[in-house]
């Protein structure tokens, strides 16, 4: 019930922002977080992300899903406008990761 009404407030707020603010807007998801720090790319960033898929908190499919659906927005709406580095990043970390899905 209470997860069912935090749903419900939060589709009714998202309402109420696209009414005043013509952006998308995304609320906080593993996803989200995990393609920020792929894209950031420090060592400690590459472990967290690891460490959600080796445990299974992050699906790679969903992953790699959601990576190819922001690409090509990317270069026109982040402030780093690099999508070949975000490419290189994303693919080193997949690398890594297939070398060892459970550690």
């Amino acid at each position: 019930m209470r997860q069912r009404v935090d749903q419900q407030c939060i589709e009714h707020f998202l309402q109420q922002l696209g009414r005043h603010f013509p952006k998308d807007v995304f609320h906080f998801d593993l996803y989200s977080t995990a393609l920020s720090k792929i894209e950031r790319g420090t060592e400690n960033d590459f472990a967290d992300v690891l460490m959600l898929l080796q445990t299974g908190r992050l699906d790679g499919e969903m992953l790699q899903n959601c990576f190819r659906e922001i690409l090509p927005r990317y270069a026109t709406e982040s402030l780093k406008q690099d999508p070949v580095e975000f490419q290189r990043k994303f693919a080193t970390l997949f690398t890594i990761w297939r070398e060892n899905p459970s550690a």
